[in-house]
């Protein structure tokens, strides 16, 4: 005698509830690549922060989205700190101040 899988259909509520946990994962990720960044930066490893920070920024982490502007600025890169700053700047006050600074950069 086989048992057979019996699934309930999806209810609004647990698909939202479903919803809300990949947001909240996805978030925890992003979360994490952006502090794997700042500690990989302390340890004056710039490339490796870069990389951690441009994975988390894509996912939507203002906070690395920031940092990554300022890496970039610092780098000389204009485009690319403008590009992630203001990617950042929705939610972080100080990105929106650091794109005012490098508007008035040369």
């Amino acid at each position: 005698m086989s048992a057979a899988l019996v699934t309930a259909p999806l209810t609004p509520i647990s698909t939202a509830v479903e919803a809300a946990a990949q947001v909240s994962a996805e978030q925890a990720f992003s979360r994490a690549l952006h502090d794997l960044g700042t500690a990989m930066y302390a340890r004056g490893e710039q490339d490796s922060a870069r990389a951690l920070w441009t994975q988390a920024a894509e996912a939507g982490h203002s906070g690395a989205a920031y940092d990554l502007g300022m890496l970039l600025m610092a780098a000389g890169d204009q485009v690319g700190a403008e590009n992630w700053l203001k990617a950042a700047a929705r939610d972080d006050a100080r990105a929106a101040a650091s794109l005012t600074e490098l508007s008035r950069r040369p």
